[in-house]
């Protein structure tokens, strides 16, 4: 994910309850510095699909860019960063085995990611963009290679990962975040795709696992194995979701509840309580 060094950016980070935007800025010496954040939590309501649900997001993404306006100055690029619900991520390996030899070049391998995106939307049951893809393997006649120009093959094998959005919510955030900021470009990540790339690159010796990432209302899994990413899951219930079934099964307010499990894990509570 690069981007360029001058002046600077900003990354906004949107989980299923919470919004945090960072004003990134280059150093003297071109070294990244954290400017300036800002974050706010949400409620999310009913089925993550839900109008109301996407309302109360751009609600708080209005009022988080509300105040990093006062102190961002010019900010060249935006970088949104999402976890479920509001990305789906997709993991696919296909294999290709030629009665012939065929050359095979970069056009070739994108053609391949363009049948993958075609499948995925099948699966959906709402209007998407394809928002972020990444090639993370590509074997040739069973080896490893970087296709930089054409090879010949007579099987082909290319693992990679595709990330989807509503074009609902998309429009969306555009429109909030031309009216603060006039960028000539926006970008969307994965964060479960952004956190297992970065992961791999401060731990490259981690090469197979489970990442798990957990928020407000979801928790989302990266299934990893070789470097490569397996499979991307989410599951509706996160660290909020778990406070309000704790509220409501000892029939207590929410902020009661939080109270007693923040007690509780400072072992702040006697064996009875």
């Amino acid at each position: 994910y690069t981007v360029d060094m001058k002046g600077s950016f900003l990354v906004i980070t949107i989980e299923s309850s919470y919004i945090q935007a960072t004003v990134i800025r280059y150093g003297s010496k071109n070294e990244l510095q954290i400017a300036h954040s800002v974050q706010q939590p949400f409620t999310i309501k009913g089925n993550s699909q839900h109008i109301e649900t996407e309302q109360a997001m751009v609600s708080a993404l209005s009022d988080v860019l509300k105040k990093v306006q006062l102190t961002a100055g010019k900010i060249g690029s935006v970088h949104l960063v999402l976890s479920s619900p509001w990305i789906i991520s997709k993991t696919k390996s296909t294999y290709i085995q030629f009665p012939k030899a065929i050359r095979i070049d970069h056009t070739y391998i994108q053609k391949v990611v363009a049948e993958e995106e075609k499948e995925f939307k099948k699966l959906l049951s709402f209007e998407v963009d394809f928002v972020e893809q990444k090639v993370f393997e590509t074997k040739v006649n069973g080896y490893h290679t970087r296709i930089k120009k054409p090879v010949p093959a007579m099987t082909l094998s290319v693992s990679s990962t595709l990330s989807a959005m509503s074009k609902r919510v998309i429009s969306k955030l555009h429109i909030i975040i031309d009216h603060f900021f006039h960028v000539q470009r926006i970008f969307f990540h994965s964060a479960s795709l952004l956190a297992f790339i970065s992961m791999r690159h401060i731990r490259p010796e981690n090469v197979s696992g489970v990442f798990i990432h957990i928020h407000g209302e979801c928790t989302d899994i990266t299934i990893f194995n070789e470097g490569v990413p397996m499979h991307f899951a989410s599951v509706n219930i996160g660290s909020a979701s778990i406070t309000r079934i704790f509220a409501k099964s000892f029939k207590i307010s929410n902020s009661v509840a939080e109270s007693r499990i923040s007690l509780f894990e400072k072992e702040e509570v006697t064996k009875i309580e």
